[in-house]
C-alpha cells in the first residue's frame, strides 16, 4: 500500500467550535490578515503556543536574509579577487571595512526586528 504524505495524514477534519463577541472577531480578523493567515490558523498558532509574527515582520526578516546573502557573495568576490592580486592590500581592507559596516547594519536591524516582533506578541496579550 502506498504511504500517504504528511498533508494526507493530517487532514483537518474536525471543528472546535467558539463563540466570541463582534469586537473579538473582528480583533481577530485584523490580527489575521496582518500575519497573512486565516483566523483559523491563526487560532491554531495561538492553541500551539507558536509565534504569528505580522507580514511586515516576515518581510523584514527576508530582506535581512537577502542582505546576508550578498555580504557572502561579497566576500566570496573578495577573495576571488584577492587571490587573482586584482586588488592591493588597501583596497581590501578598505572592502572589508565596508562590509563590517554593513553587518553593524544588519546586527541593528534584526534587533529592531526582535523589538517590534516583541511589542507585536505583547499588544496581542492586551
Amino acid at each position: 500500500m502506498k504511504a500517504k504524505s504528511g498533508s494526507e495524514r493530517r487532514n483537518k477534519s474536525e471543528m472546535i467550535h467558539i463563540r466570541v463577541t463582534a469586537e473579538d472577531l473582528s480583533r481577530y480578523t485584523a490580527k489575521a490578515t496582518a500575519s497573512g493567515v486565516s483566523v483559523g490558523e491563526l487560532a491554531r498558532r495561538c492553541l500551539d503556543g507558536r509565534a504569528t509574527p505580522s507580514k511586515t515582520t516576515i518581510a523584514a526578516v527576508a530582506d535581512l536574509r537577502r542582505a546576508v546573502g550578498e555580504l557572502r557573495r561579497f566576500g566570496g568576490l573578495q577573495k576571488y579577487l584577492m587571490t587573482r592580486k586584482e586588488i592591493t592590500p588597501e583596497e581590501a581592507q578598505k572592502n572589508l571595512g565596508n562590509i563590517d559596516i554593513a553587518l553593524d547594519e544588519i546586527r541593528r536591524a534584526a534587533v529592531a526586528i526582535q523589538r517590534q516582533f516583541a511589542a507585536e506578541e505583547g499588544a496581542e496579550d492586551d
